[in-house]
């Protein structure tokens, strides 16, 4: 079976808010064999069929853990978490981010995608995170949920997938009345297929461009049309979210920037949103890979979108003698867990709200060493060796994507 090749754009204009207009990378066929990366997703996904419990890829004790009063919601890839809108919506503690899909990756095939799709699907990280500038993200993401559900139908242990999209308005060239919105929301539920789409995201350029609010409460009235049920926010500062949020928009997440290298949520945005019982969504929590154990004696070269996008937090963070620094810790601790640096990063963040982060993924690759995050907790003695390596962070400083959001 011939597998659709998903082509890669130039990286200009693609960085993951810097994209001005609908981009969509052509789908070129390939009837060439499958790749390394396929097989290895269809490797994992045999096992998991022929195994015990059937959604589980690999045997880990620690894994997954009996549910009782004490369990706590990142002990599994399994245990799902509930908005603050009253909705039916619950999503995995692990998101799978489609971010690769805008391109600037390299090809991708779609086939290698979908089996990856599958197989974390299976192990419980069921929730998937796209966006209307990502390319064919939200048409790939429809195809693999309208097979998914057919899998359903004879499987009914299977968990829900949830797809959770973006909203970010070309306010540049266009006006963002409601008719506009709408629009942009029907043209996302006919991608992925669905009558109402799960989550929409809100992402506004640029804060000095009037419409935000406007465009906000649009996303509110269309929630109460019943095409949307929850709405979200995307790279918002502290104070533009509490604009949105004193608005009264019924605002149940905002997904934000979020790593070792990078503590911003911190200062402001932890805080409020714990207080307004706020979800947090953490893209960038392995740093385009920088934070895993594929640097410790590779040269980093800035080869792909998301490497280069991140290289300016690398720097503000303290330049390479830090980041070296940083993961010769990491590796320590890795070692002592018996899980590798990517775990550790991933159980930081996870252990720092909590946050739920946005992983993203082109193959079943790192599938097992990523999930190896809900095995372990990270002890006072293992935080306090970190704190010592980030007291000598410089940064990056400011609220949220603020500098992203100056520099682009």
């Amino acid at each position: 079976m011939a597998s659709a090749m998903l082509g890669c754009l130039p990286s200009a204009g693609l960085c993951r808010y810097r994209c001005l207009v609908d981009l969509n990378p052509p789908v070129r066929l390939s009837s060439g064999t499958p790749s390394d990366f396929s097989r290895t997703s269809r490797h994992l996904l045999h096992k998991a069929e022929a195994s015990a419990q059937p959604t589980t890829a690999f045997a880990h004790d620690n894994l997954l853990k009996e549910s009782s009063s004490q369990a706590h919601e990142l002990d599994s890839p399994f245990r799902r978490i509930r908005f603050n809108d009253g909705s039916s919506t619950e999503f995995s503690p692990y998101i799978c981010g489609c971010y690769s899909l805008a391109g600037g990756h390299g090809y991708i095939y779609e086939r290698d995608f979908t089996d990856a799709m599958e197989l974390y699907a299976r192990a419980g990280c069921s929730t998937f995170d796209t966006a209307d500038i990502y390319g064919p993200s939200e048409s790939v993401c429809g195809k693999f949920l309208k097979n998914w559900q057919n899998m359903k139908e004879s499987d009914i242990a299977l968990p829900e997938v949830q797809i959770f999209t973006k909203f970010v308005p070309n306010v540049f060239s266009n006006n963002p009345n409601f008719a506009y919105v709408e629009r942009s929301v029907q043209k996302s539920m006919d991608a992925i297929g669905v009558s109402k789409l799960d989550l929409v995201q809100l992402h506004w350029w640029d804060y000095s461009m009037k419409g935000m609010l406007d465009v906000a409460l649009a996303l509110a009235e269309l929630r109460e049309k019943g095409l949307v049920t929850s709405i979200g926010t995307t790279n918002m500062s502290t104070e533009a979210l509490a604009k949105i949020v004193d608005a009264g928009v019924p605002v149940v997440s905002n997904q934000v920037q979020f790593s070792l290298l990078d503590r911003r949520p911190l200062a402001q945005m932890v805080p409020y949103c714990k207080e307004k019982d706020i979800k947090l969504f953490a893209y960038g929590t392995l740093t385009g890979g920088v934070l895993t154990n594929r640097y410790l004696s590779r040269e980093l070269v800035l080869k792909t979108s998301s490497l280069r996008m991140y290289s300016r937090i690398l720097k503000e963070a303290g330049g390479e003698k830090y980041w070296r620094k940083l993961l010769g810790i990491l590796l320590e601790i890795s070692n002592r867990k018996a899980v590798s640096i990517a775990a550790v990063a991933l159980r930081w963040v996870m252990q720092q709200g909590p946050f739920y982060p946005v992983v993203g993924m082109t193959s079943g690759d790192h599938f097992e060493d990523n999930l190896k995050a809900f095995s372990f907790s990270l002890d006072e003695f293992d935080m306090a060796q970190i704190d010592e390596v980030l007291k000598e962070s410089k940064g990056p400083k400011g609220d949220c994507y603020e500098l992203e959001r100056n520099i682009f």
